[in-house]
C-alpha cells in the first residue's frame, strides 16, 4: 500500500447541515465561519431524504445554493454520501433492507444506520445516491473531496437479515469451496455439528450452550469484508467519475471489527477518525487525567493508517469532541500527518462539529478575540492539538503540574 495526500492549506473548518437551518440564516452562519479563518465546510452525509426525496428523482437544488454561498465566502467543501440515513421511502417500500437483531426483530425507521451491507436492494440503491451525487458535483470548483458514509459499524456493526444469512453463505463457498473443507476448518465433527449441505450452514444464531468458535471467527472475518466492500463500493464510483477529488472516511472507535488495514487499501485515499474523548470525561472509573483521552488513541491511528512500519502514512481526525474546557462546546479538531511530521506543504486539517455557533464563541476565546468569554489559546505539540480555557486550568500533564505548582505556591 502506498498512498498519500496533500493540499495546498491547512484546512479548517466545521460541519455544516444546511438542510437544518433556515435557508435565510445560511449567509450569516458562512460569513462568520470566515471571519474566524476558516476555510471548508463539511455537509451532506445525513441528506439522503434531501438528495432524493422519492425514489428516483434526485434535487441538487438545495446544497447548490449552500455551495454557491461557500463559494461567496471562500469556503471549500467536502461532501458526504448518505449512505447511512436511509429515508422513510426506501425502508418503508423495501423492508428488507433493514437490519436485523440476532433474534431476529428488524430495526426500523427512526434512528440511523439501521440497514444491512448485504440487501441487493440497498447496495443498488447506495450506488444509484452515491452515481449522481459524483456526477453532479465532480466539476465543482468548491468540492474537494467525500467522505463515504458517515462511522460504519457505530452503533451496531453486525446485522441477521435473511440476505446476510445467504451472503454468509456465499462468502463461506468463495473461501472453502467445499462443504468438507468448511468441515474440517470448522472442526464440526464435535458435537455432530457436520455440515451436508450449503442451506444448512447460518450465521450465528440463538442455541442452547457455546457457539462453535471456529463459526464465531469466520462470522467476524465476513463482517469485515462485507464492510470494506460496502466502502469501497463507493469509493470506485467516485474515483472513477471524479478521479480529482479526495475520499475518505471518519473510521469510527466502533471499527474494533473490521480489517482496517484492508480498509484503507480497498475504500479510502487516507483513513480519517473520530476522536471523542467527550464520552469518557464523566467515567469515574477512570483516573481523572485519563478521562479527556481514553478515546484518542493515536498510536492506534497511525497503525491502521500505515500498517507497514517503513512507509508513513497519513491519519486525519475528522471530528472531536473536547469536554473538560467547555462541555456545552463541541471543538472537533481534524488534523493530517504523516507518523511522524508532514512538509509544511503538506499538512492539512479540518475542525468539524455539530453546533457550529459555539465552536465560533469558543475559537473567538481561544484567539483572545472576544474579552466576554474569556481568553484561551490553541497549541499544537507533535501532531496534537492541546485546547484550555484559563477557567479550567491546563490541559496537558505538563501544563497541569505547572498549573498546580503555581496555584500552591499562591
Amino acid at each position: 500500500m502506498n498512498k498519500s495526500y496533500s493540499y495546498n492549506s491547512f484546512l479548517y473548518g466545521v460541519v455544516y447541515y444546511p438542510e437544518q437551518w433556515p435557508e435565510a440564516q445560511w449567509d450569516f452562519d458562512l460569513s462568520r465561519m470566515a471571519q474566524i479563518g476558516m476555510n471548508v465546510v463539511r455537509m451532506g452525509e445525513g441528506a439522503w431524504s434531501v438528495w432524493e426525496p422519492e425514489e428516483g428523482h434526485y434535487d441538487f437544488a438545495l446544497f447548490d445554493r449552500a455551495l454557491e454561498l461557500c463559494q461567496k465566502h471562500e469556503l471549500k467543501a467536502i461532501m458526504g454520501t448518505p449512505t447511512y440515513t436511509p429515508p422513510a421511502w426506501l425502508t418503508e417500500r423495501y423492508p428488507e433492507v433493514l437490519r436485523t437483531r440476532f433474534d431476529g426483530t428488524p430495526l426500523v425507521h427512526g434512528s440511523r444506520r439501521h440497514y444491512n451491507y448485504t440487501s441487493p436492494v440497498y447496495r443498488e440503491k447506495s450506488r444509484a445516491i452515491t452515481e449522481a451525487l459524483a456526477q453532479h458535483y465532480q466539476m465543482h470548483s468548491a468540492v474537494i473531496g467525500w467522505q463515504i458514509d458517515n462511522e460504519l459499524n457505530c452503533h451496531l456493526d453486525v446485522s441477521f437479515a435473511a440476505s446476510d444469512h445467504d451472503a454468509f453463505r456465499a462468502w463461506c463457498q468463495e473461501r472453502y469451496q467445499t462443504l468438507d473443507a468448511l468441515n474440517q476448518a470448522w472442526g464440526t465433527a464435535f458435537w455432530s455439528q457436520t455440515y451436508t449441505g450449503w442451506d444448512q450452514v447460518w450465521l450465528p444464531r440463538p442455541t442452547v450452550t457455546y457457539q462453535n468458535p471456529s463459526l464465531l471467527l469466520d462470522f467476524f472475518r465476513f463482517t469485515s469484508d462485507l464492510t470494506v466492500r460496502f466502502a469501497a463500493m463507493q469509493h470506485q464510483i467516485i474515483k472513477r467519475i471524479a478521479p480529482h477529488q479526495f475520499v475518505t472516511h471518519n473510521a469510527f472507535q466502533t471499527m474494533t471489527s473490521v480489517d482496517l488495514p484492508n480498509f484503507v487499501r480497498e475504500a479510502v485515499d487516507f483513513v480519517s477518525y473520530d476522536s471523542y474523548p467527550e464520552f469518557k470525561v464523566c467515567d469515574l472509573a477512570l483516573p481523572a487525567r485519563f478521562r479527556d483521552r481514553s478515546e484518542s488513541r493515536l498510536r492506534h491511528n497511525r497503525d491502521i493508517a500505515c500498517p507497514d512500519p517503513q512507509r508513513t502514512g497519513t491519519v486525519v481526525v475528522v471530528e472531536r469532541e473536547d469536554a473538560l474546557s467547555q462541555q456545552d462546546c463541541r471543538l472537533n479538531l481534524l488534523f493530517l500527518e504523516h507518523c511522524n511530521r508532514l512538509p509544511a506543504k503538506n499538512q492539512a486539517a479540518t475542525l468539524s462539529q455539530g453546533d457550529y455557533r459555539s465552536s465560533i464563541l469558543h475559537n473567538q476565546a481561544l484567539a483572545g478575540k472576544n474579552k466576554g468569554v474569556g481568553k484561551g489559546r490553541l497549541a499544537f505539540k507533535g501532531g496534537v492539538c492541546a485546547s484550555h480555557d484559563r477557567t479550567d486550568g491546563p490541559r496537558s500533564r505538563e501544563q497541569r503540574h505547572t498549573y498546580r505548582r503555581r496555584k500552591q505556591q499562591r
